[in-house]
């Protein structure tokens, strides 16, 4: 399966069509475009009143990327994920390896 751009949130997956180039230039210089650009698929959440980009993971192994905002809404705060794959599921994991090493680290200090 080919590289695909999803958006995780409230446990599901929804896929987007998002330009890879495009995706991997904001990742980098405005990951919050990222998410203004996919918004408006989500309209479960009700008005989102703010966004803050909680992490951004790249994987140049994988070539897998996984960004993660907090966004506070009519629900409360949810974590939305856009995620750069060809394995949604495999990156999640991969993504929260790397968050409980870097929270490893953290309290190591």
């Amino acid at each position: 399966m080919a590289h695909q751009t999803f958006v995780y949130y409230l446990d599901m997956f929804k896929v987007v069509d998002m330009d890879t180039n495009t995706l991997l230039e904001l990742v980098e210089k405005n990951p919050l475009e990222i998410f203004n650009s996919i918004k408006e698929i989500l309209d479960d959440l009700g008005e989102i009143k703010d966004v803050q980009v909680h992490n951004v993971f790249f994987n140049s192994k994988t070539f897998e990327a996984v960004i993660e905002y907090i966004v506070c809404c009519n629900i409360g705060e949810v974590s939305v994920k856009v995620i750069y794959s060809n394995n949604p599921v495999k990156a999640l994991r991969r993504y929260y390896e790397y968050e409980r090493s870097k929270n490893e680290k953290m309290i190591d200090i």
